[in-house]
């Protein structure tokens, strides 16, 4: 939206708040790679853009103590309207415009480098700066302009640059003014830092401003002794001494040396590149053992390098609880026993959506992942059937846990399904028993942890042990009220291979009514209390029906009828026998002698 036009300023509303995006996104060296491409595929039709200038690089300069970035690039540049249309508006991707064109025009092979698609890179280089200045001259104009703004500001700046000092022949120049508390991210070292980690593989150069040192011989003079100084003459003029002196100085550095040698034909790479671009990317001094370099066509297009290291990783939980980084894209979707592979993946088709889970859930992933694992699997087989047997006891020694631990997932694949199968075929039953319990247990469960009991009472995830239990019992609590929602907590889980709970898995499909079936569940319920270490509920209860268990394993017959079950039950309660010795007195027992 336009303000005013005054001389040469032209002040303007920016179309979006910039602040929605400043919490969320550092130093834009992909903008700066997009114009260096269009540059040079522009220039296969239209050698005069490049004119005398023939270099497409990125340089970046800091200035800590000012707190001040300047990255430049000597790309295709903007003219003042691109500037409005570009920089001026947010989710409008120069980039992504520029590709359009190119297929209306039906011209192809030189997009496959360019990064923009949303419009919304440039504001990253709000994240940290107060101010932001981008200086600009497009090679098909004779101006340069200057685009000003500060990041708590809704408005902006476009005004010609007039200062012949400043001027550039070609390109962008990206001028951060940091804040005050943040003038640390315009260390070299962090920069440099800053730009291997994100725009390693950059097919530019990008080179930093950083301080370098050097060592020169010069020469000292030494004043002779004065009872040898006519002595010595001659001898100083013949040799004079030196001294070793380190020089410091400012001076370009190239930082993104490594190049991405998966672009290449794996023909073409000799094994020492390999080892040395494994080197340089995992921060590994020794060699790999194995390298597998591969590019998969059809449904989906993507090239990849695998690594097997020589030695294994030094974290304890490496295995069990990967927290590596050697597969960044895939490191949640692929096996934990493969932790230790270390991987390079490229990849034109992943779907671009800021969100990772649904990346991680996208097909594309999926397919990636299948493909991944086999390459895996084939690069351990050709190091197991190598002539070099030692290269394979390395191996074995080092990462044999992590195939242990493979086949171990592998086999419980197997018992998980029948655990599933079970499961489906025991729902009913535990249902049923979860409905004769009531609120004594939380749940009803099939385990597969279970050998020779029926069953085991355990403690739910928010609720007290046995142990716990008897401890909050023997304290003076007046009110107990959280006693019996504690008691609630508890889950049974049952052992569907045991013969007791056969029998209650038929009993519950042909008569889930029989009170003598519904009087067993409650006897295996409070049978499972004793022997978990949970007190019962009541001693005299449970005595009653063990007795008639008793009486059903002497007689073969479960015992009396309900009525009398229940008559049973209160007898145990109220009446308590009791058996009185003879008191035989001391004469007494004389007299009888």
């Amino acid at each position: 939206m336009y303000v005013s036009d005054e001389g040469k300023n032209n002040v303007y509303i920016k179309q979006k708040k910039i602040s929605l995006l400043v919490p969320r996104f550092f130093l834009p060296c992909s903008n700066a790679s997009d114009a260096l491409n269009k540059l040079r595929f522009l220039a296969v039709t239209q050698p005069e853009l490049l004119k005398d200038s023939v270099d497409l690089d990125i340089r970046i300069q800091t200035d800590e103590d000012n707190g001040i970035i300047t990255l430049a690039d000597s790309g295709i540049g903007m003219t003042r309207q691109e500037i409005v249309v570009c920089l001026s508006t947010i989710a409008q991707s120069g980039t992504a415009k520029f590709l359009k064109a190119l297929k209306d025009s039906k011209d192809s092979g030189a997009d496959s480098n360019l990064i923009g698609q949303f419009g919304v890179g440039f504001y990253s280089a709000f994240l940290v700066p107060e101010r932001v200045e981008v200086s600009t001259k497009s090679p098909k104009s004779d101006k340069q302009y200057v685009w000003e703004s500060e990041a708590n500001s809704s408005s902006y700046t476009i005004r010609e640059d007039s200062d012949p000092a400043k001027h550039i022949s070609r390109g962008a120049r990206l001028t951060l003014y940091l804040k005050h508390d943040d003038k640390g991210f315009a260390h070299p070292k962090r920069v440099e830092k800053l730009v291997k980690n994100y725009s390693q593989f950059v097919s530019f150069p990008i080179y930093t401003w950083q301080e370098k040192e050097y060592t020169k011989e010069v020469e000292v003079d030494e004043e002779p002794a004065e009872a040898n100084k006519d002595e010595q003459t001659e001898i100083t003029e013949n040799k004079k001494k030196t001294k070793t002196v380190v020089e410091r100085y400012w001076d370009w550095e190239l930082i993104n040396e490594t190049q991405p040698i998966w672009l290449r034909n794996p023909k073409e790479v000799a094994k020492e590149d390999y080892n040395e671009f494994y080197k340089k990317t995992f921060n590994d001094y020794l060699e790999p053992l194995a390298s597998s370099h591969f590019t998969t066509e059809g449904e989906v297009e993507f090239r990849s390098i695998l690594y097997v290291p020589s030695m294994t990783p030094s974290g304890k939980d490496d295995m069990i609880n990967p927290k590596t980084k050697n597969i960044r894209l895939f490191v949640k979707r692929f096996p934990r026993y493969f932790s230790f592979i270390k991987c390079v993946v490229d990849s034109n088709e992943l779907p671009l959506n800021v969100s990772r889970e649904i990346l991680q859930e996208s097909r594309i992933v999926r397919i990636k992942k299948k493909r991944l694992v086999r390459k895996a699997f084939d690069m351990i087989l050709g190091i197991s059937m190598s002539e070099d047997r030692e290269d394979y006891m390395t191996f074995w020694r080092n990462f044999g846990k992590h195939m242990k631990l493979g086949g171990i997932e592998f086999v419980l694949g197997f018992l998980m399904y029948k655990v599933k199968e079970m499961k489906q075929e025991f729902g009913g039953t535990c249902d049923w028993i979860k409905k004769r319990l009531g609120q004594r247990v939380a749940s009803v469960q099939v385990s597969n942890r279970l050998r020779t009991s029926p069953c085991v009472l355990a403690a739910g995830k928010f609720g007290w042990s046995a142990n716990m239990e008897r401890l909050m019992k023997a304290q003076n609590v007046v009110d107990t009220s959280s006693f019996d929602f504690m008691k609630g907590r508890r889950v049974l889980e049952i052992n569907p291979e045991h013969p007791i709970i056969k029998s209650l898995n038929e009993a519950c499909k042909t008569s889930p009514s029989d009170e003598e079936t519904l009087r067993a569940i409650d006897l295996l319920y409070e049978t499972a209390l004793f022997s978990s270490g949970f007190t019962p509920e009541s001693p005299a209860e449970l005595g009653g029906k063990i007795y008639e268990m008793m009486n059903m394993a002497l007689l073969g017959k479960w015992g009396s009828s309900a009525a009398a079950h229940s008559e049973q039950q209160v007898d145990a309660a109220s009446v308590h026998e009791t058996v009185e010795a003879e008191v035989v007195e001391p004469a007494e027992a004389t007299s009888k002698k």
